[in-house]
């Protein structure tokens, strides 16, 4: 899917809310954001040589993220915001993981190391700045806050650092769906040749759908086998540091020798 085109299923998944669209509006238009963002590519792919982290990759985290909170809310789960708080809506859960994931790797723009850290310090400032305009029910926005913090700290799927609400749980999981081919593409035509490029690159399509088994299934397409550690060292890892084995089983085609994998059945 071309981003013009996520984009464009993001606002439509988005259309009955409001308020959710408007700090994606604010997202998306912010100056500080772009420029930390492209930051953070400039370290995350000219210095070391590693797949897209900034625009683009915060708009796929960000629409993976919602897709799954609304197919889990179909199947009748509520995102712990919700169901903890009496003045919370479903859209105030929304808020939280496009938040959590279009800000989640802004923290590279300082280092790669332990990102995750200043990722919550920068976040809170932008996120701070949206919030202190609205000067009506303060206590849920702090909530949103805090919780959209989790999903920043989370998302690299350190077991020091495990997520409790489903919301903070839903953004690594959706960060690590961000796995096709597009996204290794300039690292690998800069010349790094490894498993993580050569893997990305046999990935072609993952999809995020409801499930059989489980509330989601994520189905992914790839060309060979080396597609696997993308799954087995990135995709399944965050999965089970954030405990949502329970809501999610992964299908595997590898079309060069028709074998289909599932995982976490």
């Amino acid at each position: 899917m071309a981003l013009e085109e996520l984009v464009d299923n993001l606002y439509f998944r988005l259309k009955p809310y409001k308020n959710a669209k408007t700090l994606l509006d604010f997202l998306k238009k912010d100056p500080q954001v772009n420029a930390m963002l492209n930051a953070a590519n400039a370290v995350a792919i000219q210095r070391l040589g590693y797949n897209d982290h900034g625009i683009t990759h915060s708009h796929i985290a960000t629409f993976n993220a919602v897709k799954i909170l609304q197919l889990l809310y179909k199947k009748g789960i509520k995102p712990n915001l919700m169901s903890e708080s009496k003045y919370a809506k479903f859209e105030d859960s929304l808020e939280v993981v496009i938040a959590a994931a279009y800000l989640h790797d802004i923290g590279n723009s300082v280092m790669r190391s332990q990102h995750e850290l200043f990722g919550i310090i920068l976040a809170r400032e932008i996120i701070n700045r949206y919030y202190d305009k609205k000067s009506t029910q303060i206590e849920l926005n702090e909530r949103k806050k805090s919780t959209i913090m989790e999903g920043i700290i989370a998302h690299m799927g350190n077991p020091n650092w495990p997520p409790d609400s489903l919301e903070g749980k839903i953004v690594p999981v959706a960060d690590a769906c961000d796995m096709q081919q597009g996204r290794a593409r300039i690292p690998y035509i800069m010349g790094k040749k490894d498993i993580h490029s050569m893997s990305a690159l046999s990935i072609t399509k993952v999809r995020i759908q409801e499930g059989e088994k489980k509330p989601l299934a994520i189905l992914i397409e790839m060309e060979h086998s080396a597609g696997m550690f993308q799954i087995e060292e990135l995709l399944i890892k965050k999965i089970k540091a954030a405990s949502f084995e329970q809501y999610v089983e992964i299908i595997a085609n590898i079309t060069s020798t028709k074998e289909r994998i599932v995982y976490l059945e």
